[in-house]
């Protein structure tokens, strides 16, 4: 599917509807990851353990 659309959009055919359906796949993909990998999070990770990251996070990379 996201081969085909990117083939729609490199032939300039379609290119708004192309670029349109294939933002909508990769935001569908993402909201999938994020329910699935936020979970997975919850399930494994403390309270202390989201403390840490949210600090860690918040770091300067200096």
């Amino acid at each position: 599917m996201i081969v085909s659309l990117v083939q729609r959009i490199e032939s300039q055919e379609e290119t708004e509807s192309a670029l349109h359906d294939l933002g909508s796949l990769l935001e569908s993909h993402i909201r999938k990851e994020e329910r699935e990998l936020f979970q997975q999070m919850q399930d494994k990770l403390s309270p202390a353990d989201f403390l840490l990251l949210e600090q860690l996070l918040q770091q300067d990379p200096k």
